[in-house]
Formats: C-alpha cells, sequence, structure tokens
C-alpha cells in the first residue's frame, strides 16, 4: 500500500485553513515535523495518528488513505470470521474473543457492525468469558454515535 498520509494532512489541514504551527502546537510537536510529514520525508509517530485524525475529525483509515471500500471487505472478512468461530461444533472461545477486540479496534464505524450485533443473539455471547469484550464493544460503538 502506498501511503499518502503526508498529502492527506496537507490536504485536510488547507481545507481547514489551519498554519502547520497551529497544528504542530496542538499535537505537542515542531512545525518542521508537520512539514516533514507534509513532504512525506518522514512519518508520524503511529502513536500521534489518533490525535491527528481526530483533530481533523476524520477516521485513521481516512488519514492513512486507506480506500472505504477496502475497509469495508476488511469488516465484512472480520464479522464472517466471526461467524464461522462462533458457529463450531467446539468453540475455541479465546479466538472468539480476539476476533470481538480486533472488530472493536478496527470496525465500529463499518456498514457491517449490524452483523455483530445480529450474532449477538447466539448464546456464545452470554460466555463468561466472552461477556466482557461484548459488553466492551457496545460501550465503544455507543460513544461513537
Amino acid at each position: 500500500m502506498n501511503l499518502t498520509i503526508g498529502k492527506n494532512i496537507r490536504a485536510l489541514r488547507k481545507q481547514q485553513s489551519i498554519t502547520q504551527e497551529a497544528l504542530a502546537e496542538h499535537l505537542g510537536v515542531s512545525y518542521q515535523s508537520v512539514s516533514r510529514w507534509e513532504n512525506e520525508v518522514t512519518y508520524p509517530d503511529m502513536e500521534l495518528l489518533p490525535a491527528i485524525a481526530g483533530f481533523f475529525s476524520v477516521s485513521v483509515d481516512a488519514l492513512l488513505g486507506i480506500p472505504e471500500a477496502e475497509k469495508e471487505a476488511k469488516a465484512k472478512a472480520a464479522m464472517d470470521d466471526l461467524r464461522r468461530e462462533i458457529l463450531k461444533k467446539e468453540r475455541n472461545i479465546p479466538a472468539i474473543v480476539e476476533k470481538i477486540r480486533d472488530i472493536r479496534r478496527n470496525y465500529l464505524d463499518s456498514e457491517h457492525m449490524w452483523e455483530f450485533w445480529n450474532l449477538g443473539n447466539d448464546a456464545c455471547y452470554r460466555h463468561p468469558e466472552v461477556l466482557p469484550e461484548v459488553r466492551l464493544t457496545a460501550e465503544a460503538f455507543l460513544e461513537r454515535v
């Protein structure tokens, strides 16, 4: 994948009429760092991505230039993986928990999120090890809407 984060930061900053200095001050970095990102000399630290995305009110995926269709395909695949794991005769509870965590981290804004709640009709979601992850996912989802 070709990263376009520098171009995206520049475009978002210019759309909102924000200076490099103002963005840098908000993020706690130097304006030279912002300039280097925009010129694609360097990339921002991974820890800064949520702050940059939040500043511009976009998703981290949008900031990174990940196409929406690609993201939705990955979300659909994650839901299908979870469904397959839940439907197994011998459920692998740690695998189910990890799949739910992945969905919570990456796909809360997906149009496929309804499938996650639809799967909730299954008794698997009430399993003592799974239920806390379902609750965390529900809380994170509700914070976004």
